[in-house]
């Protein structure tokens, strides 16, 4: 993500729209707590922190430098974090119940999008919270016709009042601006010239509802109570005063959304069906679809064709070479077999890789295996003096080979100029069930929105592929034990607790629960430390 290159404008700017940001305050009863994710230098939380001085917050965002400005006017109800789980910790110590907390996502979600962010810590941290309330404002193009060209007058007017160069810079990032949506676009962005390289190249308008559900409420745990959308009142200003240009009401550029907890206690619902909780459902052809258009549409975005693929012979890695297969053809994903030695399943390995018809290499990390061990080796550091020992680790040693597999799927991906394709599922995200810096690494993530037992279903919807490696038990390869016995939970109820709030076992549930806290770490990219006093990100 690029730098800011002159906060003070920045932060003025944000906070000139500050009644609009705050637009939620009479709208979430019972809060007693605001979580601002993505809190930039706190000027939200000094604004609302002085209308609601009984309020408590808690401010989180990457940017340590906007965590060091928020904190030179912290306040009694404030604090501020770099880092996600000192954040938790603040909120569990505050001993405020999920239901009086919201957290709020003011102009987040179009920097999450545009910049690619892994959802999957934000995931993590609001499972940890459990808020009642989920409140976003940001910007959104909707239109009825979103192929719209404006007038060539309107057109000429904005190209004679705004720099050329700027306009230069605009189109060679995003297209004419006879659009009707770049036009909008531009209007949106044309003041920021004190950062304009970094606003030039943001796409304000990658946000959609359909993205927002899939971070927001991908287990159907809140219901929509509020959804407006409109023009932001100084854009359209603008447009009027400068331009001589009526914007209409034919498109939009900004949305207030407000969610909120399904509550399933005894309510009487007045909606058809019952207390109004829309049971679980997944509709499995309906998400494989879904996933392949997704993945031809981030290839079209960052502009690639082929794919990598570490196979092995799992119901992850096989149904992400399917999806893959489907979404830009056969002959573009590379399936890469890695044993370490001797792998017993290799020739279930190569059957997806000659069922699907995609191109195959079988590369033996175990040479690379043993020689990081024999020059770790811990008798021969001891022999000099000086030197560090090495203790033998049974952990670190069955991490090797999930770090070496990435390392060469890497260096592959790079040599033949394509995309790494994660093969994670968000059964084993949840609980850690991954190797940081290993099968964690990836350029996207396919499964990573589908629990183990979701991935079952979508194998089984898809012809091609083999219904034996599509049910095959899911072990590690690594331990000779399967998933289940290593994490001393079932798949069926690491899924019911992602998707209904609960397995039906507490003692599962603990374990689940402890597990999900733990491995956050894994979750997010490494802490970056700031010299100048501040807490880094």
């Amino acid at each position: 993500m690029p730098d800011i290159e002159n906060y003070s404008v920045y932060n003025d700017r944000m906070r000139r729209s500050m009644w609009d940001k705050a637009f939620f305050m009479d709208k979430i009863p019972g809060t007693r707590l605001i979580i601002d994710y993505g809190c930039a230098d706190g000027s939200l939380i000094r604004f609302l922190g002085e209308l609601f001085p009984a309020m408590l917050f808690i401010g989180f965002d990457i940017d340590a430098s906007m965590i060091e400005a928020a904190r030179k006017h912290h306040t009694g109800n404030a604090w501020f974090f770099t880092d996600m789980e000192e954040a938790l910790a603040q909120i569990q110590a505050l001993g405020i119940p999920g239901e009086s907390v919201a957290v709020n996502f003011s102009s987040v979600f179009h920097e999450v999008f545009h910049y690619g962010f892994d959802l999957t810590a934000l995931a993590g941290f609001l499972r940890a919270v459990d808020p009642r309330y989920l409140v976003v404002r940001d910007m959104m193009y909707l239109s009825k016709n979103p192929l719209a060209l404006v007038p060539a007058e309107a057109e000429e007017r904005v190209r004679s009042v705004l720099p050329r160069q700027q306009i230069r810079d605009f189109e060679a990032c995003w297209g004419s601006i006879r659009l009707r949506r770049n036009m909008a676009h531009l209007l949106l962005k044309y003041k920021y010239t004190e950062n304009w390289a970094r606003e030039c190249a943001e796409n304000y308008f990658s946000v959609t509802e359909e993205a927002l559900a899939q971070a927001l409420n991908p287990e159907n745990r809140y219901r929509r109570i509020l959804f407006h959308t409109y023009v932001l009142p100084w854009c359209r200003h603008d447009a009027e005063e400068r331009f001589h240009i009526d914007l209409g009401e034919e498109f939009t550029t900004h949305f207030t959304l407000i969610l909120s907890a399904r509550d399933p206690s005894r309510r009487i619902s007045l909606n058809e069906g019952g207390n109004g909780m829309s049971a679980y459902s997944f509709d499995a052809a309906e998400a494989r679809d879904g996933l392949v258009e997704a993945i031809r549409r981030l290839a079209r975005e960052q502009g690639f064709e082929r794919v990598v693929i570490g196979i092995s012979g799992g119901k992850d890695s096989t149904v992400t070479a399917a999806l893959c297969a489907r979404a830009l053809g056969k002959e573009n994903v590379f399936g890469v077999m890695l044993p370490d030695g001797a792998q017993k399943d290799l020739d279930d390995s190569r059957r997806v890789c000659d069922t699907l018809g995609i191109q195959k290499r079988v590369i033996n990390i175990g040479p690379m295996h043993e020689a990081l061990k024999a020059a770790t080796d811990q008798k021969g550091a001891a022999a000099n003096e000086g030197e560090f020992t090495i203790p033998v680790s049974r952990v670190s040693d069955i991490n090797v080979g999930p770090r070496l597999r990435m390392t060469t799927l890497r260096y592959i991906a790079q040599a033949l100029g394509a995309r790494l394709a994660g093969t994670g599922n968000l059964s084993e995200i949840t609980v850690g069930y991954c190797t940081k810096d290993g099968d964690t690494s990836c350029d996207f993530s396919v499964l990573g929105a589908l629990t183990s037992v979701e991935v079952v279903e979508v194998g089984l919807t898809m012809d091609e592929l083999p219904r034996d490696l599509v049910q095959k038990t899911p072990s590690d390869g690594l331990t000779g034990r399967s998933d289940e016995e290593n994490l001393g939970v079932t798949y069926q109820e690491i899924h019911r607790y992602i998707r209904l709030g609960g397995s039906g076992n507490g003692d599962a549930d603990e374990i689940i629960r402890r597990k999900e806290r733990a491995n956050m770490h894994k979750r997010h990219m490494p802490r970056v430390l700031s010299p100048f006093g501040g807490e880094g990100t």
